[in-house]
């Protein structure tokens, strides 16, 4: 009998052959790069977060750190990772870009601080500045 430990390994390495067989193609950082978040990469939704109430906070902070997480493999795969030259305009994107995620981290700092009597503006201003690093992905994938 097999040992438990080496049967459980065997079957993430089965279901890659299986897909690989299957022809499911390989999908890369350019793929990710050049499809925008909107076709389902960053599947949180920013509607159904407005509504979180105080009581709620850690599952909102959950939900929005996993958008956070898609985001930051999004952005990642737009800087060429051998250091090569960006055009000025994607350049000049890739900075906003930078420049909203960095707003986007402050303002969820200032959320681990919320009480109550803050929580909704606070609330507010994460998924503003959540859909402004989006907005800059998207301006930064048009270039």
């Amino acid at each position: 009998m097999k040992h438990p430990i080496k049967q459980f390994l065997a079957l993430p390495t089965l279901a890659v052959l299986a897909l690989g067989l299957a022809g499911v193609p390989a999908v890369t950082a350019r793929d990710n790069a050049a499809s925008p978040l909107a076709a389902g990469r960053d599947t949180v939704d920013l509607d159904s977060l407005k509504d979180y109430p105080y009581a709620q906070r850690a599952e909102f902070s959950a939900a929005v750190r996993q958008a956070v997480a898609g985001l930051d493999q999004q952005i990642a795969a737009l800087t060429p990772a051998d250091g090569a030259a960006v055009p000025p305009a994607r350049a000049k994107g890739l900075q906003q870009l930078r420049e909203t995620r960095r707003v986007l981290d402050e303002r969820l700092g200032r959320l681990e601080l919320a009480i109550a009597e803050n929580w909704e503006s606070l609330r507010a201003e994460v998924l503003s500045a959540l859909h402004e690093v989006r907005a800059a992905y998207e301006n930064v994938i048009k270039v």
